[in-house]
């Protein structure tokens, strides 16, 4: 019996092979057609199948480049040959090359430094043969660099109503010390920053006249001795209420200088022992020396590690998140409603979470933001407010404390916590949230940072785009869809998780006002408004969180559809009812497993923006030049796909409503504080979003100038965060 290609089988044979299939398979007999890779002449009522025949006789040279060559499929009706490529041998391989046509059978490769593993593989159409023979061989090129921001849980001061000291050097109890390992090889750290966040002056009106953040890290066994990297002016005077303050200092920058919490010289592969400490002190030049007084409530951090490394490290490290998804009907994320107080194990609210990441190896760092904003009117309790974490009805974790007894506080808190009891990576669980208060916006993420094997058939990536100000102070009407155009360059996308952060606040309102939102992917409809309680019978003190609102899973499939050229826009839209709070400003996370980097990938980092260290101003900018971007990558191409910055400000001296503007310059650089943030004339923390991508270009070490001013006198800091594709 003669073989013949597809091609040449005319209309009626192949309605002949199909009433025969049916006839044996039934209704699924046209679909069970596409599994022959290579089709026969039907002849005298009989039919056959032969298989694609592989190429054979692979050869790989080494040197500057690597040369292949092979012999041919001897299917002549074969359209050519898919060239495979891996950094282990027997895979899993990743397809770098197609070459046609069949007779072509050469192909140039020019990976970075390393030993690598090839296949060739003879395709017709979406049919593939088997694996040709697998050969090896060595680039000598420079082992090529990428870059990558990971993150790691630096510690807590929680579980107590017990304060500690201002004018003293303090440590977290949980823990007291913390790991960082970078597995790669040839790490360079390009910036690290810690960000702070407490509450203080939690009894007595109290001025602050500095705070100071502490770091050190070094080679187990070791002790730290962390060395002072910010000290700030005043902060101001609070009035009985505790202050929540976020404050940044940077551990390494760009300059390489010695000393640098001992991170400078850190090239990786080996763990380092990490501490942060803080102090809040009263007397200006006080050196953490003054009276000592129990009004520190709670503090937490984290280090945020951005650096560059050998791309083709066997082990590496990465961070992903996913958010906390409130399981009360109808909800998409945090709470829409208010939360009434409740008991843990008998009514609190519980929040699903599945942190998926299958290439892991082991855990380096793991921990939770919660966040909600107290609902407490003025002078109705003497009971700070609670916040009591649990994971699956197991041991409950340290208990938050946030100072309510002197008067009406509340506002978007951020709660970091790690450790809690029955946590379990790739699990279905569900984090229960007690409260003894009112609060409303309740939720969060869960943070993950582990090593993993390069060789992984399956990884996992968290990006973040910019969506920026999505609406100016209130907003009464519907905005306009914002949001950025989502591009993603690897294969076998598959979408886990996709959600906005957004910001606002609601002032000294004490009656309630609804933040309603919506969503669109790509040529999908846009969802029906889901609003938001924020502000009853409160005075927002404190608002510089965030809560979240998570996209449905029905538009994640639109949204895997991006590719590295045709991009899908994943947008939102604010609207304030009853009582209008402040402008709103988001940035959209996602979080996806994908299967190979042939066609390139996406990746976004975070980098220090600046921390004003003089007395609360009206405008604030970093040192000309200060911030560094990180685009190492040589070789192929980098399209920057989205840029912003998150400015966090303190009022030092609130009067009215505070009012925020920020920009980032190569130059000179002015912003414009236009976004009220409508908070009442208490101390306040205030935040925004901005979407700047027409200022970062893709040039590696580009140096920018940040700025930010406001209404009133405040301290100001900020992250940039950027995001770029790579294609070989």
């Amino acid at each position: 019996m003669r073989r013949r290609t597809a091609a040449a089988l005319g209309a009626g044979s192949l309605g002949v092979v199909a009433a025969i299939a049916k006839l044996l398979l039934g209704s699924v007999a046209l679909v069970s057609l596409g599994l022959f890779t290579d089709t026969a002449q039907v002849q005298n009522g009989t039919f056959g199948t032969d298989t694609l025949d592989a190429p054979t006789s692979l050869n790989a040279t080494g040197g500057a480049t690597i040369s292949l060559s092979w012999t041919a499929t001897a299917d002549t009706y074969a359209s050519g040959h898919r060239v495979f490529r891996s950094t282990t041998t027997g895979g899993p391989y990743s397809q770098i090359a197609e070459v046609t046509p069949r007779t072509a059978t050469t192909y140039i490769d020019s990976p970075s430094g390393g030993t690598y593993y090839y296949v060739v593989r003879a395709f017709y159409q979406n049919w593939e043969s088997a694996n040709s023979n697998e050969a090896s061989a060595t680039s000598t090129a420079p082992a090529g660099q990428r870059a990558r921001t990971v993150e790691f849980f630096a510690g807590q001061y929680d579980g107590s109503a017990t304060n500690q000291n201002q004018n003293a050097i303090l440590s977290f109890s949980s823990p007291n010390t913390f790991t960082v390992n970078l597995p790669e090889s040839s790490v360079d750290i390009k910036d690290a920053f810690v960000e702070l966040q407490a509450q203080i002056g939690a009894s007595t009106a109290t001025t602050y006249a500095e705070a100071y953040i502490y770091f050190d890290a070094c080679v187990p066994t070791c002790t730290p001795a962390p060395a002072a990297f910010l000290t700030t002016a005043s902060l101001g005077t609070n009035s009985g209420e505790a202050q929540t303050v976020t404050l940044r200092a940077q551990v390494v920058s760009s300059d390489g200088a010695s000393g640098e919490g001992n991170l400078t010289g850190y090239t990786g592969g080996s763990n380092l022992t990490a501490q942060v400490q803080y102090c809040f002190d009263t007397t200006a030049g006080g050196g953490c020396t003054g009276t000592t007084s129990a009004q520190i409530q709670a503090a937490t951090a984290k280090l945020v590690v951005t650096y560059a490394y050998d791309e083709n490290s066997a082990t590496q490290a990465n961070t992903v998140v996913y958010p906390l998804e409130s399981t009360t009907a109808g909800d998409q994320g945090s709470k829409r409603a208010e939360q009434a107080s409740c008991t843990v194990n008998t009514n609190c609210p519980l929040f699903s979470y599945n942190v998926q990441a299958p290439e892991i190896s082991s855990q380096l760092s793991q921990w939770f933001d919660v966040g909600m904003s107290s609902e407490q009117a003025t002078g109705t309790t003497t009971t700070d407010h609670q916040v009591t974490p649990q994971v699956d009805g197991n041991a409950s974790g340290p208990v938050h404390y946030l100072e309510m007894a002197l008067g009406g506080n509340g506002g978007l808190v951020t709660y970091r916590v790690d450790g809690l009891t029955g946590y379990a990576n790739s699990t279905a669980q569900s984090l229960e949230i007690g409260t003894n208060t009112a609060s409303t916006l309740m939720g969060g993420e869960a943070n993950l940072t582990y090593t993993y094997l390069n060789s992984a058939a399956t990884k996992t990536r968290t990006v973040v785009y910019p969506a920026g100000e999505v609406c100016t102070t209130g907003c009464t009407t519907k905005s306009a869809l914002t949001g950025p155009t989502v591009y993603f360059a690897e294969s076998g996308v598959s979408i886990q998780k996709a959600w906005f952060r957004v910001h606002s606040s609601h002032g000294a309102s004490t009656t309630n006002g609804t933040l309603s939102l919506t969503t669109k992917v790509g040529a999908n409809a846009e969802t029906a408004q889901a609003g938001y309680a924020l502000g009853a019978a409160t005075q927002d003190v404190s608002d510089d969180g965030y809560f979240v609102h998570v996209i449905p899973s029905a538009d994640y499939t639109e949204l895997a559809a991006a590719t590295a050229s045709s991009g899908k826009a994943a947008q939102m839209t604010a609207q304030w009812s009853g009582t209008a709070g402040g402008a709103v400003s988001a940035e959209l996370v996602v979080t996806y497993t994908y299967t190979g980097e042939s066609g390139g990938y996406i990746v976004s980092h975070s980098l220090f923006a600046g921390q004003q260290a003089t007395a609360g101003a009206t405008s604030f900018s970093t040192a000309s030049g200060a911030i560094n971007t990180v685009l190492p990558e040589t070789g192929g191409t980098t399209t920057i796909r989205g840029a912003h910055l998150l400015a966090t400000a303190k009022d030092t001296s609130a009067t009215a409503a505070n009012t925020i503007g920020l920009n980032l310059a190569t130059g000179s650089c002015t912003a414009s504080a236009t976004s009220t943030t409508n908070t009442d004339t208490e101390i306040t923390r205030i935040r925004l979003w901005k979407a700047i991508a027409s200022v970062v270009t893709s040039s590696d070490s580009q140096t920018y100038t940040a700025c930010y001013d406001s209404g009133q006198a405040s301290i100001h800091g900020g992250v940039l965060r950027y995001i770029y594709q790579r294609a070989p």
